[in-house]
């Protein structure tokens, strides 16, 4: 074999999850999705039916461009499915417990001694999996199976040797990132380790993915505003602005408790860049209570939120609740939610012109260098700039589609 082709879907913890795959596959070149290969890795998702949806197409496409080719099947799929994605093309499929061996178990690869290969700035940084919320919309559960932390010193160990490869920036993932160490006993928990983290790397910023609004504690925050390699941004997924909903779909916060959260935050780091998770259309979702999420949304002052149409699931309890709302009003109120959320995540980028900000430099575009802030600004230098992968100090200049404009502070 001299040639593959991986494309990975969803979270953050399947991008780590995809970078490992890479990992495996040591020296083999890798090329495009869309160009012939001998052999195409997809690492699904199955969150959504959108995203099942777009990896059958994803296998079409590698049918279309290598007849002949291997087709792997990873991550969250259904295995009820399997029979029909074989007839589709699938070759072989790892469970997500295996895809640490697709490069050990292929006969067509050759066994290789591997080096990490870092693909890009930020890394993503697996600390935790599993998921025992059971949240009523959500298959998760099933996919990921039991609470599972990593080893605190194996965690450090990887981060060293990331930032020895040029890593200026580690995001913490988790299906259930707040539940780091539940499983060992809840010692120690994620802010023990993220403390480890600062005190034994030189790691220049470290993230978290997405934490649970209850797993929030004041010693995190505490420690987010005393330390700012800490990235000042937090997403928290709420789902709805309303509670009755929030109770069919199983969350433990309830509008009151997320808005106290989020000013207790705000307290202690003002300028903090606060992102959520929105789900509209949920079965028993009226206008009423879809407006009382509207209003929540600004109240919060979110500085991004991921919209997504409730899509039911199988083997869900959303699945058969009672009213389920119209394909076309759920599409509605994703517009409708969608062109609010635009706004104010526009107002936020604007917030921070004329402020100083620190900036990963991640790629070039269009002849400008792009980044992120520690807030998780996205931002473009009106200037060319010949470091890649460095963290810089910048003034906001401007805002154009809502990327920050700014110019490097010697």
């Amino acid at each position: 074999m001299k040639t593959y082709a991986l494309t990975t879907l969803g979270c953050k913890v399947n991008q780590y999850e995809g970078d490992e795959i890479r990992a495996q596959l040591g020296d083999i070149e890798q090329v495009p999705f869309s160009q012939p290969a001998d052999l195409y890795i997809i690492n699904t998702c199955s969150v959504t039916a959108e995203a099942e949806a777009k990896a059958r197409q994803l296998i079409g496409r590698a049918k279309r461009a290598a007849k002949d080719a291997t087709i792997i099947l990873t991550g969250c799929w259904r295995a009820e499915e399997e029979s029909s994605l074989r007839g589709l093309g699938v070759s072989l499929f790892f469970t997500n417990a295996e895809k640490n061996q697709i490069g050990n178990q292929l006969p067509i690869i050759p066994r290789l001694t591997v080096d990490k290969k870092w693909s890009r700035a930020r890394l993503f940084l697996k600390v935790q999996d599993g998921c025992d919320e059971h949240c009523s919309y959500c298959a998760i559960p099933g996919f990921r199976g039991e609470l599972k932390s990593r080893e605190q010193t194996e965690v450090i160990d990887e981060i060293n040797e990331s930032i020895a490869a040029g890593v200026h920036e580690v995001v913490l993932t988790g299906i259930h990132l707040g539940k780091y160490g539940v499983d060992r006993g809840g010692k120690p928990r994620l802010v023990e380790l993220i403390e480890r983290i600062l005190s034994q790397t030189k790691l220049t910023r470290l993230r978290l993915s997405s934490i649970e609004p209850q797993e929030i504690s004041d010693t995190l925050i505490d420690l987010m505003a005393a330390d700012s390699r800490l990235a000042r941004h937090l997403h928290i997924p709420m789902q709805s602005g309303n509670d009755k909903i929030l109770a069919l779909m199983r969350r433990a916060f309830t509008v009151k408790d997320h808005l106290a959260l989020f000013a207790r935050i705000r307290s202690r780091i003002p300028e903090i860049g606060l992102s959520t998770d929105i789900i509209v259309g949920f079965p028993g979702e009226t206008d009423d209570d879809f407006d009382d999420t509207v209003s929540v949304v600004k109240a919060a002052q979110f500085s991004r939120v991921h919209v997504f149409k409730f899509s039911a699931r199988p083997n869900t309890t959303a699945l058969k609740l009672p009213d389920q709302v119209n394909p076309q009003i759920r599409k509605t109120r994703s517009a409708t939610l969608r062109g609010l959320v635009e706004k104010l995540g526009a107002d936020f980028t604007a917030s921070f012109v004329g402020k100083e900000v620190f900036v990963l430099i991640e790629r070039q575009k269009n002849g400008r260098q792009v980044g992120l802030t520690s807030e998780y600004i996205r931002v473009e230098f009106k200037q060319a700039h010949d470091t890649g992968g460095d963290i810089v100090k910048a003034l906001g200049v401007g805002v154009e589609k809502q990327i920050l404009l700014v110019k490097e502070k010697k």
